[in-house]
C-alpha cells in the first residue's frame, strides 16, 4: 500500500487534474485518477471525495492511497455433479455471464454476494439443483458466516440486529433502515477489538441486499472501506474496498442427505488489515468460531 499526502499550492482545479500533476503518484492518465476517486482512495482535508468534479483550492491537503493488486481468479473449493462451491475475489461481479466464463460452462446462480465482497458462494449445475437451493435459501436453511473489519470499538461483544431494510431512491443501489422495509436480522460477535476498529463474525439470518453493510453502518460502526455507507472513519487504516468476507457456509447437500460446510481462506488485504489493527495472534480466535 502506498500513501501520498501533499498540500496543493497551485490555483484551484478539479481533483483529477491535481492528482495527475503529482509526480509521486506516477499516474498515466486522468482516467486512472478518476478510477482512484471512484474507489474511495482520495481525500481532501480528511474527507473522502467520490466525485471527479470536486474542486481543490490552494492550501487544501490531498491524500491518495494506492493499494497493491489483489487476487483476481475464481477459486473452486468443491465440485460434484450438481454444484460448485466457489471462493470469489473482491472486484468480481456475480452474474451469470461472468461466472459462466470463469468456469467455462453454463451454471445457475442460487444467491449472490456484492462485487467488492470476497468469499464463498454456491452455484448449481442444473435447474433441479438451482430450485433445491432457492427453496433452502427461502426457508433460511443455509447457514452463512462473514468476517468484517468495522470502524470503532463495538460494544456489547455480541448481540442481534433486527432492523428492516428498504431500497432508497437514486441512481446507485443504496439501502437503508426503514420501518416500512423488509425484515432483516443479523447476529454479531466481536472477535477482536482495539480503540479504533473491531473484527466481527457476522451471521445473517435473512439475506437482504447490502444487509450486513447497512446494519453495521446503522450502529455507527460501518465496515472499513465501505464508502457507500460512510464518508469518514475513525480508524486510520485505508481499506482498498469494504472489508467483508463470506467466510463460512453450511447446508444439507441435495444428494448426500447430510450437512456439509466449507471455509474460504481470508484474502490478503483483510489479513494485512487484521494484523495491523489487532496483531498476529488472530487465527486462534477464529478457530473457535462456528456456524
Amino acid at each position: 500500500m502506498k500513501i501520498e499526502r501533499w498540500v496543493h499550492r497551485g490555483p484551484e482545479d478539479r481533483l483529477p487534474n491535481v492528482m495527475a500533476s503529482c509526480d509521486a503518484l506516477n499516474l498515466t492518465s486522468r482516467k486512472q485518477a478518476r478510477r482512484l476517486i471512484d474507489e474511495g482512495c482520495c481525500s481532501v482535508n480528511g474527507h473522502i471525495e467520490k466525485l471527479a468534479n470536486t474542486v481543490v483550492f490552494s492550501g487544501d491537503q490531498v491524500e491518495v492511497v494506492i493499494h497493491d493488486k489483489q487476487e483476481t481468479s475464481l477459486e473452486i473449493l468443491y465440485e460434484d455433479e450438481c454444484l460448485f462451491i466457489l471462493n470469489k475475489p473482491a472486484g468480481m461481479v456475480v452474474d451469470p455471464a461472468t461466472i459462466d466464463q470463469a468456469l467455462g460452462q453454463k451454471v445457475y446462480l442460487v444467491h449472490r454476494i456484492d462485487k467488492d465482497t470476497s468469499g464463498l458462494f454456491v452455484v448449481a449445475k442444473n435447474p433441479k439443483t438451482q430450485k433445491y437451493f432457492e427453496d433452502k435459501f427461502r426457508k433460511r436453511e443455509v447457514k452463512k458466516g462473514y468476517l468484517a473489519v468495522v470502524d470503532g470499538k463495538v460494544q456489547p461483544s455480541q448481540g442481534v440486529i433486527e432492523k428492516p431494510l428498504e431500497k432508497k431512491e437514486g441512481e446507485s443501489p443504496r439501502f437503508g433502515v426503514s420501518p416500512s422495509g423488509k425484515s432483516a436480522t443479523t447476529f454479531f460477535r466481536v472477535v477482536l477489538s482495539s480503540h479504533s476498529a473491531s473484527l466481527l463474525f457476522l451471521r445473517p439470518v435473512t439475506g437482504r441486499t447490502h444487509q450486513l453493510r447497512v446494519h453495521m453502518a446503522s450502529l455507527d460502526h460501518p465496515i472499513l472501506g465501505d464508502h457507500r455507507y460512510a464518508s469518514q472513519f475513525s480508524s486510520s487504516w485505508k481499506a482498498p474496498r469494504h472489508l467483508l468476507h463470506a467466510w463460512k457456509i453450511a447446508f444439507m447437500h441435495p444428494d448426500f442427505e447430510r450437512e456439509l460446510s466449507w471455509t474460504a481462506r481470508i484474502p490478503s488485504d483483510m489479513i494485512a488489515a487484521i494484523k495491523a489493527l489487532f496483531g498476529k495472534g488472530f487465527r486462534n480466535k477464529l478457530c473457535a468460531l462456528s456456524l
